[in-house]
């Protein structure tokens, strides 16, 4: 471990953070420019350094404030001396600082990069420090290089105290730590290993003697689990990486609690069961035999992956997270028993398919570029007052297509049950069917890019089909209908089918039809809503 200390300064501040500022040495590479090789890693480290709670940000850091008592300083730090691909590793920073509360997170940014990672991490007040937990991603053109990782604290104005500096040496998979510069370009000569599962003492994932041939699998490795008597299990404390999982045929895996991590595929033609933990895949997930998963307890975590696959045709999982560098395709039925939390990348649920999400839980699509899209014939289903919310720069996409609309409904089908829709971000819908809507209805209070040849039905007496924020519409929307399966049509009544008493500007509705269809029917103080 690395330890390090600041100078001891008493401090006043308000809101803080943590900053993390990393600058990058070249090590086995040779290019025609030095500054593009320590760019490059330096790019490679800031996305390698996946901290729990980290969302990419794109801005310089701030400007060192270094002995000002107006500025937070760190006293002292513990950080790990080196790390290999695939490793689970802590950052722990102390300060003398009395506001322990205002303490939010970090921040991580590589000196001479384009971007730089915001992380969620408070001051625990029973240690007394700020606990940084991530894991290093494999890179191979990390290995063999060290880094200088500067550490500061960062306040609410989004200014610093001092820097520390941590250093940090990236090990091949082999615990090599040659940094030298030579010119061979080929940064990474270790072999992958192709592990089987024996169970020869126990269960436990970790114990080499399960294992043929002898060791533990690393995120290079290729693991294999067939049929036998003992199946191996992830629990409390466990840390378990492999390149590529196969679960064979009548094979099982299980999981309590701990970190799986497949650095490509998970192929489950067996039996995965958990009741707790997290299972990240890098690749594509793949469950053609069974998952038993606990309600809610269990997370699956789709990250850094592009044209990853989403395949489990009418089973569950718990809680499911998005984190993509590309796009997720959802290319089977799949059941969400927790929260669904779309955080990068594109979730895509494919023509024909349909996502169910728990009821009574909020399901987010948040951040820059983040996007759940359907495509023709897809369903979204809700439990009961289940929320759909897609944050301020994120988006939804309803790509359907006539006779085959992307349907957004309820579970159960009851009419007790009602789903609530909040748009905060983008909204760009064609060809969509909307039922069991709750009070507001669909909400739209960011952009919206298209919102024709929607359906809209299944409403309450004191329901609104589509209700407005204080946005600017769309200037014409084309050939929705508001429909009245429940017998609700009273001029002058709910339900509303549109509420524009926030909007804007104006909004043509044109070629609509149904019973619900009409001014007759909207709320519209400002008359923006035309007919």
């Amino acid at each position: 471990m690395h330890r390090g200390r600041g100078k001891h300064v008493a401090l006043r501040i308000t809101r803080s953070l943590l900053l993390l500022s990393i600058a990058a040495s070249a090590g086995c590479f040779e290019y025609q420019d030095e500054g593009d090789i320590a760019r490059a890693l330096a790019d490679r480290l800031t996305d390698a350094l996946d901290f729990e709670g980290g969302t990419r940000e794109d801005a310089p850091p701030p400007e060192e404030h270094a002995d000002d008592p107006a500025y937070p300083q760190i006293t002292n730090f513990t950080a790990p001396a080196s790390l290999r691909p695939g490793d689970v590793f802590e950052v722990e920073l102390r300060t003398d600082f009395s506001q322990t509360d205002r303490i939010a997170g970090a921040v991580v940014h590589v000196i001479g990069a384009t971007h730089h990672v915001r992380v969620g991490s408070p001051f625990d007040p029973a240690e007394g420090l700020v606990r940084l937990r991530g894991r290093l991603l494999v890179h191979p053109e990390l290995a063999r290089n060290a880094f200088t990782i500067r550490l500061a604290l960062l306040d609410d104005a989004g200014s610093v105290g001092n820097y520390v500096d941590w250093h940090l040496d990236v090990l091949g998979s082999d615990g090599d730590a040659d940094t030298d510069t030579d010119t061979d370009t080929d940064t990474d000569t270790d072999t992958s290993i192709s592990y089987i599962w024996t169970g020869t003492v126990d269960s436990d994932w970790n114990e080499e003697q399960n294992w043929s041939p002898v060791g533990v699998p690393r995120a290079s490795d290729e693991v294999t689990v067939p049929v036998v008597p003992t199946s191996p299990h992830i629990g409390p404390m466990h840390t378990a990486d492999c390149l590529l999982l196969t679960i064979e045929n009548g094979a099982q895996v299980s999981q309590s609690a701990g970190v799986l991590t497949t650095m490509q595929d998970f192929i489950n033609r067996g039996t995965f069961s958990a009741t707790g933990g997290q299972l990240h895949v890098l690749d594509d997930f793949v469950s053609i035999g069974t998952l038993s998963i606990a309600d809610g307890s269990h997370t699956l975590v789709l990250e850094r992956g592009t044209g990853q696959v989403l395949d489990a045709p009418g089973q569950a999982v718990g809680t499911l997270s998005i984190d993509s560098d590309g796009t997720v395709s959802l290319s089977g039925p799949l059941v969400v028993q927790g929260q669904l939390t779309v955080r990068g990348g594109t979730l895509d649920i494919e023509a024909g398919h349909t996502l169910e999400l728990a009821g009574g839980v909020v399901h987010q699509v948040t951040g820059a570029g983040s996007v759940l899209q359907q495509q023709p014939g897809s369903v979204l289903a809700v439990g009961g007052l289940g929320s759909l919310v897609i944050d301020v720069d994120a988006t939804w996409v309803l790509a359907g297509g006539a006779g085959a609309p992307a349907r957004v409904t309820n579970r159960s089908g009851s009419a007790t049950d009602r789903v609530i829709l909040d748009v905060q971000g983008t909204f760009d819908g064609d060809h969509y069917d909307m039922d069991y809507l709750d009070t507001a209805g669909l909400q739209l209070r960011g952009a919206v890019t298209g919102m024709d040849n929607g359906s809209f039905h299944n409403a309450r007496a004191t329901d609104t089909y589509i209700t407005f924020g204080a946005i600017t519409p769309p200037a014409t929307v084309t050939g929705c209908s508001f429909l009245d399966e429940g017998g609700l049509a009273t001029p002058g009544s709910p339900p509303f089918n549109v509420d524009g008493t926030e909007l804007l500007g104006p909004v043509d509705f044109q070629g609509w039809s149904g019973p619900l269809g009409g001014e007759d029917h909207d709320n519209d103080p400002g008359n923006r809503v035309n007919w």
